[in-house]
């Protein structure tokens, strides 16, 4: 099959972006059976009137597409964006039609609104939908979202081909959207998995956070979490990796009213796929007390390496992600959260134990299964049938 995975985010770009590493994946792996692959790389980072770049990446192609209309410094929000996309994406229109099928990432709904102003039909669309702008907008009480969130259920509703990643979310979107559950295709993410019997053993036990530092990603309640760790079992090492809007701000709050946690607490950015990969490895457990996630990829990745996972109740996917592999705390709540973490630190038998199933409970969850799954949606899509 010829396909195309339309991508408003990749690696080479946004290295923090989950959704970003896991089509790089799935990527890597439909080449890897003999699939012509190809992803179109909408990039603001370069000027609108550049050319386009091609180049080959682990077995398929990247075409990256400048999609910066205005100057960074007029840049606001995603209308420009999206007007250069249009722009551009027409004009590839004769390449994009040569092609079986595309998937792409459902963001505010753009994905769609491109299909109907550009193809009729051809290639077929698969869109994926993770959360929402509305439900990421709620939760991270972001306000003036009321017409694109509008356009944005418009848009999902009118979609033929849908997929996305946990039941959980499924209905969820179904549920407000007034959408058939059988309308949604489930392809869950999936990671390869570690041989763990030739992996080092942990030198120095550390609680790993990976995310963004944004509310629905609950970093705001980690770290009101941590100084209440650290008062009962002062010998905890966290190491926090993740960026956005709120990580500035939110670091320097921390340093400021907790200067005595300062030594127990690394904060980290843009790490490498390698490094981020040694903290996974490395790390005691894993804890994410994500308010909402449509799937949560991050447990997946510290689950594979046989780590037990921290996360939420009532969050979504990723409940259904973590299953027994992990502890659920109260969303929203620190003091919860520092007693799961003061749990698992102290008692090993129930670390032992919660390895064992993280691990049996990552294997769900396998990139062999995500592409079996796609290549079989794929195919009834080309041959024109239901999603």
């Amino acid at each position: 099959m010829k396909i195309g995975f339309l991508m408003s985010q990749w690696p080479s770009r946004d290295v923090d972006s989950g959704v970003a590493q896991a089509y790089h994946r799935v990527a890597v792996a439909l080449a890897a059976r003999n699939h012509h692959v190809t992803v179109f790389h909408l990039y603001p980072g370069r000027a609108f009137w550049e050319r386009s770049r091609r180049y080959r990446e682990q077995g398929f192609d990247v075409v990256e597409i400048p999609c910066r209309l205005l100057p960074p410094s007029l840049m606001r929000g995603w209308v420009p964006f999206h007007l250069a996309a249009l722009l551009r994406l027409f004009l590839k229109r004769n390449e994009l039609e040569q092609l079986d099928v595309i998937e792409t990432i459902f963001y505010g709904g753009f994905a769609r609104l491109y299909q109907k102003l550009i193809w009729r039909g051809r290639p077929p669309i698969l869109v994926r939908v993770s959360t929402t702008g509305e439900q990421t907008s709620e939760i991270n009480q972001q306000t003036g979202t009321g017409y694109s969130a509008g356009l944005e259920k418009q848009l999902i509703r009118t979609a033929p081909y849908l997929c996305t990643h946990t039941a959980a979310h499924r209905n969820l979107l179904c549920a407000n959207l007034g959408i058939d559950p059988a309308r949604i295709e489930m392809i869950p993410h999936g990671i390869a998995m570690p041989n763990l019997s030739t992996l080092p053993p942990v030198k120095e036990k550390k609680v790993l956070y990976v995310g963004r530092y944004e509310p629905r990603k609950g970093t705001d309640v980690l770290l009101q979490a941590i100084p209440l760790v650290l008062s009962r079992e002062p010998d905890v090492r966290f190491v926090l990796v993740g960026s956005g809007l709120m990580a500035h701000a939110w670091k320097t709050e921390f340093l400021a009213k907790h200067a005595a946690c300062a030594d127990r607490v690394e904060f980290l950015e843009q790490l490498s796929d390698a490094e981020l990969e040694t903290l996974y490895q490395g790390c005691d457990f894993f804890v994410a007390p994500a308010r909402y996630e449509s799937f949560g990829l991050t447990y997946i990745e510290a689950m594979r390496y046989g780590k037990p996972v921290i996360g939420c109740l009532a969050s979504g996917g990723s409940v259904e992600v973590i299953g027994d592999g992990g502890l659920l705390v109260p969303a929203g709540e620190a003091q919860p959260l520092a007693e799961a973490i003061v749990r698992l630190w102290t008692d090993r038998d129930l670390h032992r134990e919660l390895s064992l199933r993280a691990r049996r409970q990552a294997e769900r969850y396998s990139i062999e299964r995500q592409v079996e799954i796609s290549e079989e949606v794929y195919a009834r899509m080309i041959r024109g049938g239901s999603s």
